[in-house]
C-alpha cells in the first residue's frame, strides 16, 4: 500500500519577530509626580463642580407649564382641528381621547370618526353626546363584572381529585 503524502509540505516560518529596542526607563522626580497629582486632583474637583451644577438645574417648562413634546401636540392639535372647520378648540379642554370622553359622562356620537394627531385619536367636543342614565348604569355594571372577573379565585382544574 503506498502512502499518502500530504498537497502541501509543511512549511515553517522564515521570518523570526524583530526584537524591539528596550525603552528607557522612565523617570519620574518626586516634584513632577507631586504637580501631576495635583494638576488632577484640580481638574477633578472642576468636574464635580460642573456635575453638581448641571443636576441642580431643574429642567425649564415652557411658560405655561407644559413640556417642549405637549405644546407641539397642541400646537398641532389646533391646526388639525381648525383646518377640519372646528370651532373653538381647545385642547385637553374639549379635545380629548374617547376614553377621557367616557370619563366625563360623554361620549362620540356613532359613525363619528376620530381624527389622528400623533399617536393619538381625538374627538371634540361636537362630536360627542352626554351618557343616558341606561348607558352609565350599563357601563357601571359592565365595570364591576369585569374587576369580579379580574379578582377572581382561580380554582384549579384537578382540584376535586388530586393526584
Amino acid at each position: 500500500m503506498a502512502t499518502r503524502t500530504p498537497k502541501s509540505p509543511e512549511t515553517k516560518p522564515t521570518t523570526q519577530a524583530a526584537e524591539l529596542p528596550a525603552s528607557p526607563m522612565p523617570t519620574l522626580t518626586a516634584e513632577a509626580l507631586a504637580s501631576l497629582l495635583a494638576e488632577v486632583a484640580s481638574q477633578k474637583a472642576e468636574i464635580a463642580k460642573l456635575y453638581a451644577e448641571l443636576t441642580s438645574k431643574p429642567e425649564k417648562p415652557a411658560a405655561n407649564g407644559k413640556s417642549e413634546v405637549s405644546t407641539l401636540n397642541d400646537a398641532k392639535v389646533l391646526k388639525v382641528l381648525k383646518k377640519q372647520g372646528f370651532k373653538d378648540v381647545r385642547p385637553r379642554e374639549n379635545v380629548l381621547t374617547f376614553q377621557k370622553w367616557i370619563e366625563a359622562g360623554r361620549r362620540p356620537i356613532e359613525g363619528s370618526h376620530a381624527l389622528k394627531i400623533n399617536n393619538l385619536r381625538l374627538f371634540h367636543i361636537s362630536q360627542t353626546r352626554p351618557l343616558e342614565k341606561a348607558d352609565q348604569a350599563k357601563m357601571k355594571e359592565q365595570k364591576a363584572a369585569h374587576e369580579a372577573r379580574k379578582n377572581s379565585k382561580v380554582v384549579p382544574i384537578n382540584a376535586g381529585a388530586p393526584q
